[in-house]
């Protein structure tokens, strides 16, 4: 009921970008500003990890070393030694070069709770050791790792014609890390149910996938009813519940047409597929999602949505009456945003003619929602200013004077 309350006091506020509402070219102005001033206060430290990343490959030192499991999206993981001087910064080094990937300045190492499904950023200055050790003991009968906590390796920006994407498109191999990280997202993104796309609509994607996963169609593996048992692998739940036995029968048949119709496409081709179709079906592709509450509009009732933060702005996806509502907003549409002083709400001001429309997102995820506009902003100003998008985006690569 108070939701409005906060949104129209500012000193409730830290107001991060205030531009004047007219639009690009003032927004542009004052976030280049203020880029400027991020770029100088952080330039030192970046010598420093230059020097730390050539250190990461041997086991580090200070205090006892544990391994620790480091999981990706498609649900493999690989093992790292931590110590409690060990920075998340090396930690994601030596990650970079286990899995032979070229470009790693878009990735980061993320926090799990799996009991809730909440991913939080680790800085990547901070000490991985002593996070770890703030988890606490271990619950009882956990074996060797553990299951409730888990660090996660994935993607937090994705950046259109950037230096990881272009590794991605050179892919001639299945297990090709920058491939499998952005195939392995897109699936665990539809899975989520965070990429909205309709039954219907997935035959193509789920075809690909099973081309993918078993190369060319054999009959003999795929009796009636055989795929229609596995379609939680490929169909978020919700959708699932939604179709008819009649409908998934049909669903079925066709996704074993087209993946019949697929002989001789390698497997680096189908996966190739599966991530091209939804960048082109979903503006939202490559964004990170946030659960919120939100009343939209203000007289609509408080309801739990997602929201993703991208490249080309922010997007909420909202259910009312069990039909979803998807709203995308440009970052140049954006007259400013704010993160309430205790946290608990990320608020954006939209360019409406005359109007200013609010938008307040109750989320205990707001700073770190702040974190990534700011980040995508200032992407996209360099973009403006002529930056090569191809340019080497990893740890320790110095960066060109």
């Amino acid at each position: 009921k108070a939701l409005c309350a906060p949104v129209r006091s500012p000193n409730a506020f830290l107001v991060h970008a205030p531009y004047p509402p007219a639009a690009m070219s003032g927004l542009m102005k004052a976030l280049r500003r203020r880029s400027m001033v991020v770029k100088e206060s952080k330039a030192a430290p970046k010598k420093r990890a230059t020097r730390r990343a050539s250190l990461a490959v041997t086991p580090p030192v200070g205090g006892m070393v544990k391994s620790h499991r480091v999981y990706l999206l498609g649900g493999a993981h690989l093992v790292i030694q931590v110590s409690a001087k060990t920075k998340v910064y090396e930690a994601c080094v030596t990650i970079r070069k286990k899995l032979g990937l070229q470009n790693d300045g878009d990735m980061a190492l993320f926090e799990l709770v799996t009991a809730t499904g909440v991913f939080t950023l680790l800085d990547d200055d901070a000490l991985l050791g002593a996070r770890i050790e703030g988890w606490g003991p271990d619950p009882p009968g956990g074996g060797a790792f553990r299951d409730d906590i888990q660090l996660v390796y994935r993607r937090r920006l994705y950046l259109p014609g950037s230096a990881m994407e272009l590794e991605e498109a050179a892919a001639t191999a299945e297990s090709h890390a920058a491939l499998k990280i952005a195939y392995d997202e897109t699936r665990y993104h539809l899975l989520e149910g965070l990429y909205p796309v309709a039954a219907e609509a997935m035959v193509p994607l789920v075809a690909a996938q099973l081309q993918a996963t078993h190369g060319d169609y054999d009959d003999s593996m795929w009796a009636k009813g055989v795929l229609r048992g596995q379609f939680g692998d490929f169909f978020a739940k919700e959708a699932l519940k939604k179709a008819s036995r009649s409908l998934q029968d049909k669903l079925e048949a066709a996704v074993l047409s087209q993946y019949a119709a697929q002989a001789g496409t390698s497997k680096v081709e189908a996966m190739a597929a599966v991530v091209a179709t939804v960048k082109e079906l979903l503006p939202s592709y490559g964004g990170f999602f946030f659960p919120a509450q939100c009343n939209r509009p203000l007289t609509d009732k408080l309801r739990r949505i997602h929201v993703a933060v991208g490249w080309a702005g922010i997007t909420l996806f909202i259910t009312r009456r069990g039909k979803l509502s998807v709203e995308s907003i440009k970052y140049a549409d954006i007259a400013q945003w704010s993160v309430l002083k205790d946290g608990s709400m990320f608020a954006f001001w939209i360019n409406d003619g005359d109007n200013n429309d609010t938008v307040a997102l109750m989320t205990d995820a707001a700073a770190e929602i702040d974190k990534l506009v700011q980040a995508y902003v200032a992407e996209n100003i360099a973009v403006l200013d002529g930056a090569d998008r191809t340019a080497a985006r990893a740890r320790g690569t110095p960066k060109p004077a």
